[in-house]
């Protein structure tokens, strides 16, 4: 098929030139600049990120200490729910190594381990949600003892 100033096909020659040919005697008028908007308001967190990235594994927990004492997220709430997440998760390994010892004596208390893992998974559930309202309720049995033992970290 023979090619027309490049075009293999002709007709669609003819709808390019008719659409990018101007007209000298149009004029055409300067468009107005788009309007000035403001910028979308920022959603202020308030330490939220932190105290949720606290209880997310141990990789999570250490971004979470890096950004609380990197300048701007330094906030209560956030220092708040490390304490509690280090709380829980001291409470946890403190009380998987006792049920290990244990049940090496008496052996039907190998049971209780998934239970224990179970219990934890709820206590972590609870410390999330808590983070994610931007509350400051302390995790049950577990809380008031990691406040009281780390008190003043991470502030």
């Amino acid at each position: 098929m023979a090619c027309v100033h490049g075009f293999r096909y002709p007709h669609l020659l003819y709808i390019y030139k008719k659409h990018t040919l101007m007209d000298p005697n149009q004029q055409y008028q300067q468009q107005p600049p788009p309007p000035n908007y403001p910028p979308p308001p920022q959603a202020a967190d308030n330490g939220k990120t932190v105290a949720i990235l606290a209880y997310v594994t141990l990789i999570g927990f250490i971004i979470a200490i890096i950004m609380h004492t990197s300048g701007t997220n330094k906030t209560r709430l956030g220092a708040f729910h490390l304490r509690q997440a280090l709380g829980l998760f001291i409470m946890y390994i403190a009380g998987l190594f006792l049920l290990m010892i244990i049940s090496m004596v008496m052996w039907f208390l190998w049971a209780l381990i998934p239970i224990w893992g179970l219990c934890a998974f709820v206590f972590l559930i609870l410390g999330i949600v808590n983070a994610a309202n931007g509350q400051e309720k302390p995790i049950p049995l577990i809380g008031g003892l990691s406040e009281k033992m780390l008190g003043n970290a991470f502030n």
